[in-house]
């Protein structure tokens, strides 16, 4: 678990979130509950779950579920985003 806040967003996430699907997302987690973790690496920079997390600072949870990436190498993680 960890503060949503402390999360690092991709700088170079290419996948964007409109509006309307932040506000679908935030009425899921609240419906029920944060259910799939948000993938980040070993330093805390989403890989990802970027419009989970966005919704869920906007709903004010102090802590969401995650999964760290552990022992990932940069050509893993770049993959990983590009699929």
């Amino acid at each position: 678990m960890r503060d949503p806040g402390t999360l690092i967003a991709y700088a170079g996430n290419a996948r964007l979130h409109p509006e309307t699907q932040i506000t679908a997302l935030m009425r899921s987690i609240e419906t029920f509950g944060f259910t799939i973790p948000a993938l980040i690496d070993e330093a805390g920079e989403i890989i990802a779950g970027h419009g989970r997390i966005e919704a869920a600072k906007r709903l004010g949870l102090a802590q969401v579920p995650t999964l760290i990436a552990t022992g990932w190498t940069p050509e893993q993680t770049r993959a990983y985003r590009r699929r």
